[in-house]
């Protein structure tokens, strides 16, 4: 029992530093890492495969990554992403249903290609705001936010990457997922 309070110890600490933006992810992950070998009570040579090794096990995950953050600046920089928001509004007009069924939808194709804390809350800046306006109960609009965000999730490259690096799924299973 005390093992287990002092992981979920190490997780929460660093999950709580990286979120106040203490410590940034690139290092919070090593030492937790570390933090969790230790508690292990892993030998010596295992903790330097850690160190050593672990992140290279991860290197076509970082690199989509890098690159699905480079396009979804793109897209945030741009300005992609609140014009199709305002677009959909437009073209729901004063139908909350419509309108509700229509910015999930452009929910779910903006995070086919965005991820991150950042494009969640610049996109659910915009979403919430409109379909609050209109009525929407707040329940309501952050279950369809959620559900687009999720199912833009499921086709997003990046995330495809990490299942199979990760996970060592085949394709194939992703793709019947």
């Amino acid at each position: 029992m005390g093992i287990a309070l002092a992981l979920l110890a190490i997780f929460a600490v660093m999950a709580a530093l990286m979120y106040l933006n203490r410590l940034p992810a690139l290092v919070a992950l090593p030492l937790m890492a570390v933090g969790i070998a230790l508690v292990a009570r892993l030998p010596w040579r295992d903790l330097a495969l850690i160190v050593s090794d672990g992140t290279f096990y991860l290197h076509k995950a970082y690199a989509t990554a890098i690159m699905g953050a480079i396009l979804a600046e793109i897209v945030a920089k741009t300005g992609v992403a609140e014009t199709m928001v305002k677009k959909a509004a437009e073209l729901g007009g004063d139908r909350p249903l419509a309108l509700s069924l229509l910015l999930t939808a452009v929910v779910a194709l903006l995070f086919t290609t965005l991820g991150g804390l950042g494009a969640v809350i610049m996109v659910a800046t915009i979403v919430f705001p409109i379909l609050l306006a209109l009525g929407v109960p707040g329940l309501t609009v952050g279950s369809l936010f959620l559900l687009g965000m999720s199912l833009g999730g499921v086709f997003n490259l990046t995330n495809w990457q990490l299942y199979k690096e990760t996970l060592a799924l085949p394709t194939g299973t992703i793709l019947s997922f």
